[in-house]
């Protein structure tokens, strides 16, 4: 990231009450200062997202949030915005708000994304295939899940395992895919923040009563170290990686969410690990990524771990792995196990 890029970000970052108030004015220019508060939660997510968009030099990333806000605005008409108009007000606050240097840089941004916009989809498709692998056991598991059923839909899973489905394939055809119908469910305004939250708190819980089966095979000298970067809560992917890799044979440390760059320094450390992954699901964490890395490599003691990264903004941006500076990508936990072994090829002394 350049100069340039951060002081921008920051710029913005600074920015984001007085820009918040300009997006609501302008956006309810006779409501109320309830109304106007209402969407003050929305407006600094637009901010975080266009400035890491800036941080990075990727326009993709804003590009493909705007394409996601298109979504949830047309599924929610009753708040009289579409994202075409939350754009107008951005550039709007921009340029009342911001230096000229600021709006110079950001406005480019804001007119890509704009430009996107009339071709993409209004609505988001399925996650879940009917001709999929376990597509029945995904969709009961899913209706057990929204029906609040926690204790149904653990039989179910601990009944696949139980017969014989392999845990890799319950985690990749029944897990990853409700999930992803969870998220998709909740951007349509079909189902509320609880029940996501509850929907994840229930799978966790789940997979906690499968590690007999995770933790039953024989694991070799190959060490890895897995986490979120600080202010990360969203988990469940990285933890289905490190699972398959133990089952693969490798030993591994994982350490959860939102783990601070000293920890993850330290594990790397006690633990001698030959591979770091690495994981941010929001699009305004990639720049945590990237200065976790920076400090792994800067310790003498860390240096020579390779690391590897994933989550939804690399998804988004193919190359943004090699901008943050790490070794490779997994952008699902089947290749993670590929892209391990390629990364930390056979035993390790």
């Amino acid at each position: 990231m350049s100069t340039n890029q951060l002081s921008t970000a920051h710029a913005v970052l600074e920015l984001s009450p007085q820009l918040s108030r300009a997006i609501s004015r302008r956006l309810y220019p006779g409501g109320s200062a309830t109304s106007r508060r209402a969407v003050d939660d929305d407006n600094s997510d637009h901010l975080a997202y266009l400035a890491e968009a800036i941080r990075t030099g990727d326009n993709a990333l804003f590009v493909n949030y705007a394409q996601w806000l298109k979504v949830r605005y047309a599924t929610k008409p009753q708040t009289g915005q579409s994202v075409e108009s939350v754009l107008e007000a951005l550039r709007y606050a921009i340029t009342e708000c911001a230096p000229g240097a600021t709006t110079s840089a950001v406005v480019p941004i804001l007119d890509t994304a704009l430009a996107a916009l009339p071709g993409s989809p209004d609505t988001a498709p399925s996650y879940l295939d009917r001709d999929a692998p376990y597509a029945a056991t995904a969709r009961q598991y899913l209706d057990r899940l929204l029906a609040a059923d926690r204790r149904k839909a653990s039989e179910l899973v601990l009944q696949s395992a139980g017969d014989g489905a392999p845990i890799r394939d319950i985690y990749v055809h029944v897990f990853q895919p409700c999930l992803r119908e969870v998220g998709r469910l909740w951007q349509m305004n079909r189902i509320s923040v609880a029940q996501e939250h509850y929907c994840t708190a229930a799978t966790q819980l789940v997979m906690a009563q499968l590690c007999p089966y995770v933790f039953s095979g024989v694991t070799s000298d190959r060490r890895m170290v897995a986490t979120c970067v600080g202010g990360e809560l969203h988990e469940l992917g990285i933890r289905m990686v490190t699972d398959l890799m133990e089952m693969a044979g490798w030993d591994t440390y994982y350490l959860g969410a939102n783990m601070t760059t000293g920890g993850i320094l330290a594990a790397i450390e006690e633990y001698d690990a030959h591979l770091l992954a690495l994981s941010a699901t929001m699009v305004y964490h990639v720049h945590l990524v990237e200065e976790t890395i920076a400090a792994v490599r800067a310790s003498e003691r860390t240096s020579g771990v390779s690391v590897m990264v994933g989550g939804f903004p690399f998804l988004v941006s193919p190359d943004l792995w090699r901008t943050v500076g790490a070794d490779g990508f997994a952008p699902d936990p089947d290749t993670a196990i590929a892209v391990a072994d390629r990364l930390v090829p056979g035993e390790k002394p």
